[in-house]
């Protein structure tokens, strides 16, 4: 896990993601994790080509779960859903806020793992063990980058549609929000229902446990 992410760099901090049309709100499974067929192991090439493909795994504006808007609105309750459904410590929870909020801008993050971790609250051995945690969840995906012809890691791109589906819930349980009409179905389904429909395995099929919902 370490290899894929420790050099994680912010090169362009929020640029503007144009990525092609994504298929996230059809109704299937396969379909909300974005490009869930193509999404590769590494992206690789010249400075040209990397940046095209960081820019293609990213998520339209119109098409995402979790705005900037929103994200910042509900601040509060997205951190009371990492501790209450996630069981995440709060220097990890730290470090999934600061991560997700490129996300909840972009679709994605590609920042280094020592840029996430220079304000105080996390380490950069947190930000390594809350990744392998969420990975293994299969609520993100990390891709490792490589500039050729050196073969030098860069940032490692890291993806949060199923992370971003599992906060949308979240939120829905607690009203105040009118959500896309697409998104309906997941944010309605039963917990373990839905544990079932983001993930794969049958480790992560189990999910974290039963939800706590924390504060109001």
């Amino acid at each position: 896990m370490k290899s894929a992410t420790q050099d994680s760099t912010l090169t362009q901090p929020f640029n503007p993601v144009k990525p092609p049309n994504s298929d996230i709100g059809s109704s299937t499974s396969d379909s909300v994790r974005h490009h869930s067929n193509l999404v590769p192991k590494k992206i690789k090439g010249n400075r040209e080509k990397v940046w095209g493909d960081t820019d293609y795994y990213g998520v339209s504006s119109y098409r995402r779960i979790l705005t900037k808007d929103l994200f910042f609105k509900r601040y509060d309750r997205i951190r009371k859903c990492l501790e209450g459904v996630l069981g995440l410590t709060p220097a990890e929870r730290e470090f999934t806020l600061r991560a997700a909020r490129f996300g909840a801008y972009y679709g994605s993050c590609y920042a280094k793992i020592s840029t996430l971790c220079q304000e105080p609250g996390c380490s950069e051995a947190t930000a390594f063990r809350v990744l392998k945690k969420l990975k293994d969840r299969e609520l993100v995906t990390v891709i490792p980058r490589y500039l050729d012809p050196y073969r030098r890691q860069i940032s490692s791109l890291i993806l949060f549609h199923n992370l971003f589906l599992l906060i949308a819930k979240y939120l829905a349980e607690r009203g105040g929000f009118v959500w896309d009409k697409w998104l309906l179905p997941w944010v309605r389904l039963p917990w373990p229902q839905f544990w079932q429909k983001i993930t794969t395995s049958p480790e992560a099929r189990a999910g974290p446990g039963p939800p706590v919902f924390v504060g109001p």
